[in-house]
């Protein structure tokens, strides 16, 4: 296997070494071992005699000194000494970045928008361009039965006064449903805040 394929590692002296943690070890009779690294790299065969010396095991790393030696330490110690070495991104290496930086904070279409501004509508668009929607105004005289809308009694005549007796049960019916317009209002008002508070609708 071609050593650069492997991720790059250097400890505190700068020495340099390539490396992958193995995720199987199989030994066969003669003595010889193989190393599987998982998706992306190809099994390193491994001699009798160094899998005597390091008796490798899953988890450790298979890794090639600087001087090209095929050599092995167990996870714990090879995460201690050596970290891996990354590519340096250079300024002019990113692409889609701004002319300068840090961005200039202003409002025009070409400038950033500072984190702590209020944007106003035209600013933010969208939601708080749209025309706001007016709370009802309840003149029901009626009371919210919160969250039961009443039952509408039938009128009815009594035996003795059918008049009066109309009268009072048709009134009932007009208080029930007076009632039911309030907490109708009520609950639309409360849903509305809810939205609005939301964001979803200005």
């Amino acid at each position: 296997m071609i050593n650069q394929t492997w991720p790059k590692y250097a400890d505190t002296d700068g020495n340099v070494v390539y490396a992958v943690a193995a995720t199987k070890i199989t030994q066969a009779i003669d003595g010889s071992g193989k190393a599987d690294f998982g998706s992306g790299y190809q099994a390193e065969t491994l001699s009798a005699q160094f899998m005597a010396v390091f008796q490798p095991v899953a988890g450790g790393y298979i890794f090639k000194s600087q001087y090209g030696e095929t050599l092995y330490m167990s996870k714990t110690a090879f995460e201690a000494k050596y970290s891996i070495v990354g590519q340096a991104v250079t300024w002019s290496s990113v692409t889609g970045k701004p002319a300068s930086f840090a961005p200039t904070i202003g409002t025009t279409a070409t400038t950033a928008m500072a984190g702590n501004k209020v944007p106003t509508a035209s600013e933010r668009g969208g939601v708080l361009l749209q025309t706001a929607i007016v709370a009802l105004t309840d003149s029901s005289g009626g009371t919210s039965g919160g969250n039961t809308v009443a039952a509408v009694p039938a009128a009815t005549a009594a035996t003795t006064d059918a008049t009066a007796a109309s009268l009072t049960s048709t009134n009932a019916a007009i208080t029930a449903i007076k009632n039911d317009f309030a907490t109708l209002s009520a609950k639309y008002n409360a849903l509305l805040a809810a939205v609005k508070a939301a964001g979803i609708t200005a």
